[in-house]
């Protein structure tokens, strides 16, 4: 799939591209070439949208959202460019279509941070900024959905919007500092998933003290572990 969506968002950008060689080489840029250049320029962000879920669907990142991000991006852009060959006539299909996008983009844009490691203590930076996104997405689509135009709506939209913009940049600044604390963690579950045996029967044992003797516990033996280099 993400293969596909890749060669699919290079096609887009060559077909803009001669679209728009075309509209400056030509005198006349009618309704039609508009409607084939915004056409392109949908599944380009289709694309976009698709392939920024890809890689947290690739490493089972938020379960179903990045599948689910990937989804509507190509149903909401569909819909956007069945609103745009009619004409925006019909006002339950753009309004869908923006509503849809809207909830894609937050889907991607939560897949795209979760491909950032944090530490324990900084893990609810991206649940806030998750959750923001989702809240964005909601404001956005009952705007559309309810044409509302009340300026202080549009402001608190503004300052959501903000917040979610510095949780963004803080995370992969987080990610970034959680290097270090995430690799001593990493580093004591391996030694305390290494399983060790007795070297008569087999059977595991615990942690062996170095340069002490050890008694198995099945078979009775007594080894030392000799520690060299």
């Amino acid at each position: 799939m993400r293969r596909l969506a890749l060669r699919v968002f290079l096609g887009s950008i060559a077909v803009n591209a001669a679209i728009a060689i075309y509209a400056l080489l030509t005198k006349e840029f009618g309704d039609l070439q508009w409607k084939v250049l915004i056409t392109s320029l949908c599944v380009s962000g289709a694309s976009v949208l698709a392939l920024a879920c890809g890689p947290a669907r690739e490493r089972r990142r938020l379960g179903p959202v990045p599948l689910a991000g990937g989804a509507l991006s190509i149903v909401g852009f569909a819909l956007l460019i069945g609103a745009v060959w009619n004409d925006f006539d019909s006002k339950p299909l753009w309004k869908a279509a923006g509503t849809v996008i809207a909830v894609a983009a937050a889907l991607a844009h939560a897949s795209v941070l979760a491909l950032c490691a944090l530490a324990p203590r900084f893990a609810w930076t991206f649940q806030v900024a998750f959750a923001l996104g989702l809240v964005n997405a909601a404001a956005v689509s009952v705007a559309i959905c309810g044409e509302i135009e009340n300026e202080w709506y549009w402001r608190s939209v503004g300052v959501a919007a903000v917040l979610l913009a510095a949780f963004t940049l803080a995370v992969p600044v987080l990610h970034v500092a959680s290097r270090r604390e995430l690799a001593a963690v990493r580093s004591a579950e391996g030694e305390q998933r290494r399983v060790r045996f007795c070297p008569l029967c087999g059977a595991p044992i615990g942690a062996a003290a170095p340069n002490e003797d050890e008694n198995c516990s099945r078979c009775g033996g007594s080894f030392r572990v000799v520690m060299t280099g």
